[in-house]
């Protein structure tokens, strides 16, 4: 390789990655430390680099301090192995059209040269991306999946990591339910051939999901949508955030609270109204005015649901009903 005719990106670390779609359902090979580094080489591939772009082979200087990964014999050995790994996208026997080209299946290694070191204080990874392999990384018209780099980098599952680049290319396009076959499944997690579909739920969606929410506030669920006896062939998966799931909950209940009985309404209300600290004036207020008690269950609803977080409820919702004016009047 001449590195005469490499150039050097500087490295400006950005909020945002953009990654074209064509990598985001590809079968990648690399670890969890390995993909954090591709996802620092993704966020240095900016607007700026592309245009720029004279046809040579890029080099990339990742401060090891991004990594986010404090051992030393696992970063090098992420290192040593990721110039052997492949990224391959299979498009089948129907090929898929790009350019004039109809694509059948390709694969490539992103970085071939690799080094670790030391200048001065800091610690670096050097990575060397080939020229024929730039524009699969940047040239992404519009299909593209934006995903924040600090959750990526945050996520310590390779799995976590592939399914949440995959939701928020769905995401990106509006769409918070999509169908996957199994085996597409199993090779874009890299799978063993030999998963079956519990191994896929236990090793690869389980912990997914646990730590997609944990770390990104994000919950997906998933459900049969195509089996063959008993086989399970496609899977559907639903996307959801924290916030649209305590906001559906906040609607469910006061869709069941307004379905009730006059008798019942007002039972459900005194029980409500006791987890507080309202003078039996104020209890009689609330229960007495719709308007009031409309409001106190929105807010009562919205606080136990996790949507507003307030250190004293009572006086927060006593506010939110003018109850302090009131009191001032007097």
């Amino acid at each position: 390789m001449n590195t005469q005719n490499n150039s050097v990106v500087d490295y400006a670390r950005k909020e945002h990655n953009y990654q074209p779609n064509l990598i985001t359902e590809s079968r990648q090979e690399f670890s969890d430390i390995e993909k954090k580094l591709v996802s620092l080489v993704i966020n240095q591939l900016r607007k700026d680099v592309a245009i720029n772009w004279n046809g040579n082979n890029l080099e990339f200087l990742i401060p090891v301090a991004d990594l986010t990964e404090k051992k030393h014999d696992r970063i090098r050995a992420a290192v040593e192995s990721i110039m052997t790994k492949k990224i391959i996208q299979d498009f089948g026997t129907t090929g898929k059209k790009i350019g004039k080209e109809e694509v059948y299946f390709e694969a490539f290694i992103p970085f071939p040269r690799v080094k670790y070191y030391k200048s001065g204080k800091n610690t670096f990874v050097r990575l060397t991306m080939l020229s024929d392999v730039v524009p699969l990384f940047i040239e992404l018209g519009k299909q593209y999946t934006r995903y924040s780099l600090e959750i990526i980098l945050s996520l310590k599952s390779v799995y976590s990591q592939r399914f949440y680049e995959i939701i928020m290319m769905f995401v990106g396009r509006n769409q918070r339910s999509f169908t996957y076959t199994i085996e597409k499944l199993k090779f874009m997690f890299d799978c063993p051939e030999t998963y079956t579909f519990k191994e896929i739920k236990r090793w690869a969606l389980a912990p997914a999901q646990k730590e997609l929410e944990e770390k990104a506030g994000v919950i997906f669920t998933y459900e049969p949508s195509k089996k063959e006896g008993k086989k399970i062939l496609e899977l559907t998966f639903t996307v959801k955030s924290k916030t649209e799931l305590a906001l559906e909950a906040v609607a469910s209940e006061a869709n069941e609270f307004n379905q009730g009985t006059p008798l019942e309404k007002r039972d459900y209300l005194v029980r409500l109204l006791n987890n507080y600290k309202f003078t039996r004036a104020q209890q009689d207020e609330i229960i007495a005015d719709p308007e009031k008690w409309a409001t106190f269950m929105q807010i009562d609803s919205e606080i136990f649901n996790g949507l507003r977080n307030v250190e004293n409820a009572t006086a927060y919702i006593a506010k939110s009903l003018g109850f302090d004016k009131s009191s001032k009047k007097k």
